[in-house]
Order: structure tokens, then sequence, then C-alpha cells
């Protein structure tokens, strides 16, 4: 039973008040009617920092391996997502909008093609999470010196090349699927002694 809202604990005769409620999930009030309090945990921001290899990997996971209904909810792996797209932009360049739902549209086809959205929920997380910005009447885009999402990317990860880790991901998944088949075909019909 609920320990706010059980009327058997005491000095819960009430439902917790919402600002009460946040409270306790953010650990500053006592869990239970016992007094110790949860801990609260932040991961330092240094340690967060996305390798050129966990970018890879992650992306091929995120890209080919998975079906997704739109942006993945976890920040670390919207992040990796959403700086895949800004690896195929030039950081100088002002991008019209035409030409800037141009590289969303080639980045949904080439890329991110097992992911339920369009280009234009794209640019709007692109915006939203400062890794481009936008002119006030919306006309032009640019690559945002830094993000406020809180996560690190190494330096090496710009110089990936995100087509390329997507076409050596996609090959290493097929030569894994016809192996499997072949060792599936194996155990069926064993070969003759």
């Amino acid at each position: 039973m609920n320990p706010d809202t059980d009327p058997t604990v005491p000095g819960k005769d009430r439902p917790a008040e919402p600002a009460e409620m946040g409270a306790r999930r953010a650990g500053t009030v006592p869990s239970r009617p016992t007094g110790r309090e949860l801990p609260r945990i932040e991961l330092p921001l240094a340690d967060d920092t996305i390798s050129p290899e966990a970018f890879s990997g992650r992306l091929v996971n995120l890209c080919l391996r998975m079906q997704l209904p739109g942006l993945p909810r976890k920040r670390r792996d919207r992040a990796i997502l959403l700086k895949s797209i800004t690896i195929l932009l030039d950081p100088g360049k002002r991008y019209t909008q035409r030409e800037f739902d141009e590289v969303l549209k080639s980045w949904l086809h080439e890329i991110g093609r097992r992911l339920e959205t369009d280009h234009a929920a794209l640019r709007r997380h692109l915006v939203d999470a400062g890794f481009v910005r936008r002119t006030p009447d919306g006309s032009a885009y640019q690559i945002e010196s830094s993000s406020r999402v809180r996560v690190a990317f190494a330096g090496e990860v710009d110089a990936l090349d995100v087509r390329a880790i997507i076409a050596a991901g996609a090959a290493d998944i097929e030569a894994r699927r016809r192996a499997h088949a072949r060792r599936q075909e194996e155990e069926k019909h064993p070969p003759s002694r």
C-alpha cells in the first residue's frame, strides 16, 4: 500500500501534496515515515563523455537494430541521434529552411530509416536541444557551438563519417544474419559422414 495515502500511517491521513510528492521523488524529503532520506544521485558531466567508439556502436543500435516511435526518451540516446545529424552539416554554413530540410530528409532516408518521425520533428528537436540555432523568422539554420544537452561528446566524434558507420553496421548485421541462418540450416540437416 502507498504510505502517502494509507490512513493507517501516522500523519498520512490525507494524500501528499503534489509538491511534496515531487520533492520525495527528488530525494529531499523522507521516503517513508521512518525519517530516512533518499540519496541524490548526480553523475558528473566528465564521466558522461561519449567516445567515438561508444557513439558509433550506439548509433548502429539505435538506427539499425531498433524500431523507434520517435526520438528515444533517454537523453544520451537522443543526443547521439541529434549529434549524428549535425555531423552531416557544415559548421560555418547558414542553411535555408529548404536546404536544412533536405539534409534532414536525407538523414532519415540513409541513417535514421527505422526511426518513426519526420524531418519537421527532427528540426524542432535539434533547435530545442540547442544543437542548431534558428533565425527568429525561421528562414535559416546554423550549427550551434554549444548545445544545451548535458551530454558531452569527445572531440573526435565530429570527424566521424556517420554514413560509413551505418553502412558498416548494416554489413555486420547482414553477415551475422547469414551466419545464423547457415548454423540453423546445418542443425536441421547435419552433414553426412
